[in-house]
């Protein structure tokens, strides 16, 4: 007996419209975008997943596949997304993870520019602020400290002086401003030692006067090394405390 005999009408259930693939090219959805439900219980069932996964004593290593496969599995987690397949799903959190850090990335370039530009206008005279066109990162600041002092200028570039505690240079310029003004640089501390040693003996040959010249010279470029070292100890304990960065 058909429905229409009995007076019942014959209420089909409503097919769902073919799914259109999730297609990127760079950092551009091209089709098959996913709706705010999908993304929305992909991104909160992968972290649940993963957390599933990371429980316990032993924590075994697991990669995206391994999640989304584990999440799909799930009546309750995989209910929103169970058809899209694990490609398209893996494609999904990789453009998006892509998407953040290209924002972030666009985000820190403004935030680095415009707080060069601040510490250059309260230092708008120095010469060397040339060096960094257009800005100068706090990670280009540390790579160029922990370098090897070059055979000629210092590590920042300049060539119009040898050391980082030099007033002119711009490496620690950022964290002077917490310093204790009373650390004197290397270029002074090195013309003091050269002026007081050339006044306690006076050469009298040719070649003992080489010889004290040479010995001042060494004398001295030891105790602008043991100064500068000092200062930077003196920056990396004000950067750590005051500013609050390694």
């Amino acid at each position: 007996v058909s429905n229409y005999s009995s007076g019942v009408p014959n209420i089909g259930v409503a097919e769902e419209p073919p799914l259109v693939p999730f297609v990127v090219s760079g950092m551009k959805v091209i089709s098959g975008e996913f709706s705010v439900n999908e993304w929305g219980a992909l991104i909160t069932g992968f972290i649940k997943t993963s957390r599933q996964l990371f429980t316990g004593m032993a924590l075994m290593p697991v990669n995206i596949r391994d999640v989304l496969l584990t999440m799909k599995s799930s009546d309750s987690l995989g209910k929103n997304i169970r058809r899209r397949g694990i490609d398209a799903l893996e494609a999904k959190l990789l453009y998006e993870g892509k998407a953040v850090e290209a924002e972030m990335s666009i985000r820190a370039e403004k935030y680095w520019e415009s707080k060069w530009k601040m510490e250059v206008s309260e230092d708008d005279g120095n010469e060397n602020n040339k060096i960094f066109e257009p800005f100068l990162t706090d990670a280009k600041r540390n790579i160029l400290r922990s370098m090897a002092r070059p055979s000629k200028g210092c590590k920042c570039g300049s060539i119009s002086h040898d050391l980082v505690n030099n007033p002119q240079c711009v490496l620690f310029r950022d964290v002077k401003a917490f310093a204790s003004p009373e650390i004197s640089t290397a270029d002074e501390r090195k013309r003091e030692t050269f002026l007081l040693l050339s006044k306690k003996k006076k050469p009298r040959t040719a070649l003992e006067a080489a010889y004290i010249e040479r010995f001042m010279k060494l004398r001295a470029e030891n105790d602008a090394q043991e100064e500068e070292a000092k200062f930077v100890l003196e920056m990396e304990k004000k950067q750590a405390a005051e500013m609050k960065m390694a």
